[in-house]
């Protein structure tokens, strides 16, 4: 056994703590050792403030062994050299402000080499891999890497995955995991972004290129080091507690190491980004997809996507990638889906001329990328602005387009003998995108567009049947941004993405009056007249619970006339029409008016924005002359510009009746406000600049939470907010 010689206690984030090691030491060993469950990010420096060790570890205890050559060295960390180092405890989460939980770390040296071996725990998976140190690295780094090797042996559009996590990290894969799902997937390539790690070393991996990465995990954001020489904290940081010394530490991963960064997940509570004052060209890319399995990502990706936007317009032109964020096993998933989370969903492709570490950081620069789910999104040229057909190039250039010249999108199928994942989403239609308008919304994934004469650059979304982003280009500029729009800073960023509301746009069932029994007693009797004993299907089929209640999200908590008639016709023993309904529920709420009942606030709220000169409209999936009726029965139908109804608009999520209020009113989206009730609403009202849900409605509470910027009681709660 070797000789205690320190014990440290770390009682905060931010410890600084110096050692000796005694003298005639051969190598040591750190133990990190804890009553319960704490989060241990350490990073060990030497007496040059040179990077020698990195642990990130969430648990009881955990170990670095340091030894006289790299062999009998602790994986990702550098042998013995001096005798003086330092403990470095960078602060990564803002709870551990108020929450951190404490941990000893007892310092053991060795001054026999036999014994000191002896004693050595080595993952076997470090003993096989291949380390990418080199002579230049006198701290961690990866300069032994042949950035210019080419391991593929091809180019082309190459999928790969941009935010990967193993067990050096908070991860439940080893390094072979992730080759093997990446192999298993058809990805060419995948970053290790380990938090806090850099890695020097990799696993066997032919087939697969491995950049190394590290995600630089902080209290006021997450952002992924891609093509860094070495690790961002090679030099002892002055700290990581505040912006400032944060910004710094960016800033010379930037400058000193070549590090391209990228600002990870940036609107994902409590990991968003908050650093309001560093100016966005210290980052090279943008996360627009984070791993959709996680129950907060949908909301988080469509704020990034309208960020991505307003940068784009700010003359900002940042590349978008993708990253699974894959923590766990593969064959896991989270609670709330039976999509996988693993590596390659989603899928970043770039264009890359070989199958260089170089090659593919040139094809970011140029912005040669997309992202999707499954598939490769493509973008084509089919004639130039004179209608005559034209040759396109497999990735496009702003040089490529002008004003009139026609574009076709669509999306590739992925490769033979690639494994599909079954439970995953297929797209259902798609959006052109112009300086970060919604252009045109088509059905599929396939369609063209004529470039307009007003506008600067463009992009194509695609989506599932749910409203959710499922594949996007990155944006190709034809025109340089206005230069009066110019954004400097994040700061800059946010005030252009929340400008002054002008325009509200408001489901009616649930959100400006209460889901009555119009709906339930209505339909139920209209069912006993038509379906006879086919009763109990139709009855299950379009949501009503036996013993009463409406399901959250069915056919009649937030479908159309049209879908509720087709869940019917499913099992009625004749055909029910939308008009058929119409009828019954016309007649209800005349028979029955005390059944329409407001929201609690209805009208404050309403006197409250109309004081204000905000635009208002009601989106439902009601007909037209239901809703006007309705909202007569409730004497606020003057309140509204426009009413957006089923029978004349596409269903929700669908944006066509959104874009309809947008171009009646002249109010962009970033300008609008969407209040509902329901999951559908959310994923709609995501493309505006706030989505609130009310609470207490059909709809599963828990689901709302992760959808909406925030819930609310009553309309009453919205008249601060808005």
């Amino acid at each position: 056994m070797g000789q205690v010689f320190k014990t440290i206690q770390i009682t905060h984030a931010e410890s600084q703590v110096s050692f000796d090691l005694p003298a005639g030491t051969v190598g040591f060993r750190l133990i990190f050792e804890a009553d319960r469950r704490a989060l241990m990010n350490v990073l060990l420096y030497d007496e040059e403030d040179r990077l020698r060790g990195q642990l990130m570890h969430f648990g009881q205890d955990a170990d670095l062994w340091f030894g006289p050559t790299l062999a009998l060295t602790s994986p990702h960390c550098l042998p013995l050299v001096g005798r003086t180092y330092t403990l470095f405890n960078p602060m990564m989460d803002p709870a551990e402000e108020t929450r951190f939980i404490p941990f000893t770390v007892t310092a053991v040296a060795y001054d026999d080499r036999d014994r000191y071996e002896a004693d050595l725990t080595r993952p076997a998976e470090a003993r096989e891999a291949v380390s990418w140190l080199g002579e230049a690295d006198d701290a961690v780094g990866a300069s032994g890497l042949d950035w210019w090797a080419d391991p593929l042996g091809h180019g082309g559009w190459l999928a790969g995955d941009f935010h990967t996590h193993t067990r050096a990290s908070d991860g439940h894969s080893s390094q072979a995991d992730n080759v093997q799902t990446a192999r298993r997937y058809g990805l060419d390539f995948f970053a290790a972004t380990d938090h806090s790690v850099y890695p020097t070393a990799w696993v066997d991996h032919e087939g697969v290129l491995v950049l190394p990465s590290v995600e630089v995990t902080t209290a006021f954001g997450h952002f992924n080091a891609h093509f860094s020489k070495g690790s961002p904290y090679k030099n002892r940081p002055l700290g990581t507690a505040s912006p400032g010394e944060v910004e710094v530490l960016l800033h010379q991963a930037v400058r000193r190491q070549g590090a391209k960064l990228c600002l990870n997940h940036p609107f994902m509570a409590p990991w968003r980004m908050m650093l309001p004052g560093i100016p966005l060209e210290t980052f090279a890319y943008i996360e627009i997809i984070n791993d959709l399995s996680y129950k907060t990502a949908s909301k988080a990706n469509e704020k990034a996507l309208r960020a991505w936007s307003a940068m784009w317009n700010g003359g900002v032109d940042l590349t978008g990638l993708g990253g699974s964020d894959a923590h766990l096993p593969l064959g896991d998933r989270y609670p709330q889906t039976r999509e996988l989370t693993r590596l390659g969903n989603p899928i970043t492709w770039v264009y890359a001329r070989d199958g260089s570490l170089k090659a593919l950081e040139a094809g970011l620069a140029a912005g040669h990328t997309s992202i999707a789910r499954a598939g490769r999104p493509w973008l084509t040229v089919t004639k130039d602005a004179q209608g005559q057909s034209q040759a396109s190039p497999p990735a496009l250039t702003g040089r490529d387009l002008a004003p009139g010249v026609t574009l076709c999108c669509g999306l590739a199928d992925e490769p033979v003998g690639v494994e599909k994942d079954p439970h995953r989403p297929e797209p259902a239609y798609h959006q052109w995108i112009i300086d970060g308008g919604i252009a045109a919304e088509r059905e599929g994934a396939s369609s063209t567009l004529v470039l307009p004469e007003e506008g600067h650059w463009v992009r194509v979304d695609w989506r599932n049947a749910e409203g959710e982003l499922f594949a996007t280009t990155n944006p190709i500029r034809w025109e340089s941004a206005e230069e009066g729009k110019r954004l400097y800073t994040w700061h800059d960023l946010e005030k252009a993405i929340n400008p002054p509301v002008r325009g509200v746009v408001f489901d009616k069932d649930g959100t400006l009056m209460a889901f009555s029994d119009l709906w339930e007693k209505a339909t139920d009797a209209f069912i006993d007249r038509v379906a006879g004993d086919k009763a109990p299907a139709c009855r299950a089929a379009v949501g009503l619970v036996a013993g009463g209640g409406v399901m959250p999200d069915s056919p009649l908590a937030s479908g159309t006339l049209a879908e509720i008639a087709q869940a019917l016709s499913a099992h009625s023993p004749v055909p029910v029409a939308p008009a058929d309904l119409h009828d019954q529920y016309k007649a209800y709420m005349t028979a029955h008016p005390e059944s329409i009942q407001p929201i609690e606030g209805l009208r404050p709220l309403l006197d409250h924005l109309r004081d204000r000169g905000i635009r208002m409209a009601v989106m439902t999936s009601d007909d037209a002359d239901l809703t006007h009726e309705a909202l007569r029965l409730l004497g606020v139908d003057h309140y509204f510009d426009m009413v957006i109804s089923g029978d004349r608009y596409p269903a929700k999520p669908r944006a066509a009746g959104l874009l309809a209020f947008r171009d009646q009113a002249s109010i962009s989206l970033d300008e609008m406000v969407f209040v509902g009730d329901s999951c559908r609403d959310m994923r709609l009202g995501a493309l505006c600049q706030r989505f609130y849900a009310l609470t207490g409605t059909v709809s599963a509470e828990e689901r709302l939470i992760d959808l909406a910027d925030d819930l609310v009681p009553n309309l009453a709660a919205l008249v601060p907010l808005i």
